[in-house]
């Protein structure tokens, strides 16, 4: 996970910064030269990091988007980027949760017959057949269907959220 945070510049930067870089925390930390810091780690390194930090700091956590804005408009662009596509995988990936693999896998084909079955009830459904028999859940073809033809929208739905709001800020470093 990234965290972003802006700090007040002091007098002794270079001694106080070099604390974070020294991996006493073992966060993975990038400078920008806009006094703008993106902060990679576990939550529970992050954590650390926050409490260990000099009081003349005085970090402040930011937003990706107020982060961005700051690096593009610095010399690391590049590294907003790099950035940037890091934050898009990982709001996409939140929006699964903990669903295995193996079921994000099937999502495509889950859907595909969900949409087939809606339109004819005799369309070939091996998948929902097996999760119907499977799932040993007093639930129908049609509202398992239904559930899942429901998922995927909302699915799409936010991942274009998502995947928009990308285009968007990318689209800013190249113009």
């Amino acid at each position: 996970m990234s965290q972003y945070f802006s700090y007040t510049p002091t007098q002794n930067d270079f001694q106080t910064l070099r604390f974070f870089d020294s991996g006493v925390t073992g966060c993975d930390v990038k400078w920008l030269d806009t006094h703008v810091v993106a902060v990679s780690g576990t939550v529970e390194q992050i954590a650390t990091l926050k409490a260990l930090q000099p009081a003349a700091i005085g970090f402040t956590e930011i937003t990706f988007d107020a982060f961005f804005a700051l690096a593009v408009n610095s010399s690391q662009a590049q590294f907003a980027l790099k950035n940037l596509d890091a934050q898009c995988k990982a709001e996409v990936d939140a929006l699964a949760g903990f669903c295995p693999k193996a079921e994000m896998d099937s999502w495509v084909k889950q859907e595909q017959e969900a949409r087939a079955f809606v339109k004819s009830a005799t369309a070939a459904t091996p998948l929902l057949d097996a999760l119907l028999v499977s799932r040993a859940m007093s639930e129908t073809k049609a509202e398992l269907a239904n559930k899942i033809i429901t998922a995927a929208d909302a699915y799409a739905l936010k991942v274009g959220e998502i995947v928009g709001k990308y285009q968007g800020l990318r689209k800013a470093v190249f113009a």
